[in-house]
């Protein structure tokens, strides 16, 4: 039979007092200062597709929506204070909206720590920018689209302005939501990747005022902001915290040299670690509550040390998959069977040695990519203990220690949906809604 559990009281009651506390507080509705406008994306050779091989061309601005006029990057102090990274604006070309990789981009021949599977950055308040006279600017990519590339492409503009401060200085970081736009590498018309979560829902937590029992989702220094399709552009199943691993100094017969190294946070170690979205908001949320039996910890910017478990406490329940996903009543974007599309998240990217510089090495290869098989990727996200992963193994023919190349063969081939899909006595709704 269709297991048929409710709320018991304790949760219920905490349902409700969280129902009541938000519907209680004040809508945020202010209108904001500032508007990411991206107008056009094409190749360099003026078509709206941009093949592999070609390089993207973007048209922006950015406006004040309160008064409908448009900034000038290069005169308005919001703008100009580069040099102190007050003023910050970034294109971020991905591909593709199946699932992100941004392979073989060669972006570790750019300037700068790039991990394994970034996408490529363009500097928008760079002197290379083009002013159109209109209030509008143009960008070139400093990297093509590469040749195995295809399907669709996004451009995501993120970044901030700067703002005074008491006294008067423009040393303020100000949030702004970032923005995107699809374009098409292959094929005559961009396909949208897909949708999962809602982040209105997120919002309810992450209030835009700063008065939410989380702060607000704005992100790596106040640079990404409120927009989830932002987000899986670096944190897609490729990339892991190598780039900033790396960065972490050890001292070897008196040279310094960068190093991959295991971090050990209280009584756990974590090599290198994947910062895939569907993984990694899980983890995060499942570490607050102490669900997790290892906490979600990873290796951030500046080397600094990212413990999930220290912040903020996840208010609902966390069980509660409708939370944050998208969903009808029937079927949520949170069941089995996941999209084919989905690939496997990266865990170790195979990156070893040390170049000439000291500068540590970047394995930006996929193919060699250590991974864990989809779904396993998410469920062991919350349910970390050796007990459950085991099963996702022996009876749901997960694995831990797997390729893309196996995954997509079916030398590897998850069971998982055959007694957690939809509509299955042990479905995914079954276990945490009902």
């Amino acid at each position: 039979m269709k297991n048929t559990r409710r709320l018991n009281g304790s949760r219920l009651l905490a349902v409700l007092l969280l129902t009541v506390f938000f519907l209680a507080r004040p809508v945020f509705s202010a209108t904001p200062a500032f508007q990411y406008n991206i107008v056009s994306v094409r190749s360099l050779s003026g078509g709206s597709t941009v093949a592999p091989g070609q390089f993207v061309v973007v048209r922006f601005s950015v406006s004040n929506p309160q008064t409908g006029t448009f900034y000038s990057l290069a005169t308005d102090p919001a703008w100009t204070q580069t040099a102190s990274g007050a003023s910050r604006l970034f294109l971020q070309i991905a591909w593709d909206t199946r699932d992100f990789t941004n392979a073989n981009s060669n972006i570790n021949s750019l300037a700068g720590s790039r991990g394994a599977a970034d996408p490529i950055p363009v500097n928008a308040l760079a002197a290379t920018v083009t002013n159109n006279g209109d209030g509008t600017y143009t960008a070139t990519a400093p990297l093509p689209i590469p040749s195995t590339a295809g399907g669709t492409g996004e451009v995501a503009m993120e970044g901030h302005p700067a703002g005074p401060d008491a006294t008067g200085a423009f040393t303020v970081r100000v949030p702004v939501k970032s923005v995107f736009k699809y374009f098409p590498i292959t094929g005559a018309a961009s396909v949208a990747r897909r949708q999962i979560v809602d982040i209105n829902k997120c919002m309810v937590c992450h209030r835009p005022d700063g008065t939410g029992v989380a702060p607000r989702l704005t992100l790596h220094g106040n640079n990404r902001t409120e927009e989830v399709q932002v987000c899986v552009v670096c944190h897609n199943p490729d990339n892991t915290d190598i780039a900033f691993r790396s960065t972490i100094p050890k001292v070897v017969n008196g040279v310094t040299i960068n190093e991959n190294p295991v971090v050990q946070v209280g009584s756990n170690s974590y090599p290198e670690q994947g910062i895939d979205f569907k993984r990694l908001i899980h983890g995060i949320h499942a570490s607050t509550t102490g669900f997790r039996r290892n906490p979600l910890v990873v290796i951030a910017f500046n080397g600094t040390v990212f413990d999930a478990s220290t912040l903020t406490r996840f208010p609902g329940e966390l069980s509660n998959c409708v939370a944050c996903h998208i969903d009808n009543g029937r079927v949520g974007t949170f069941e089995l069977p996941m999209a084919s599309s989905v690939l496997g998240t990266t865990m170790n990217t195979r990156s070893s040695g040390v170049n000439a510089n000291g500068t540590f090495v970047i394995n930006s290869d996929p193919a060699n990519d250590v991974k864990i098989s989809p779904t396993a990727a998410v469920c062991s996200s919350c349910h970390d203990s050796g007990e459950v992963t085991r099963h996702m193994v022996s009876t749901g023919g997960a694995s831990f220690n797997t390729t893309q190349a196996a995954l997509n063969s079916g030398a590897v081939k998850e069971r998982c949906v055959n007694c957690h899909g939809a509509g299955k006595e042990e479905s995914v709704r079954s276990a945490h809604l009902d």
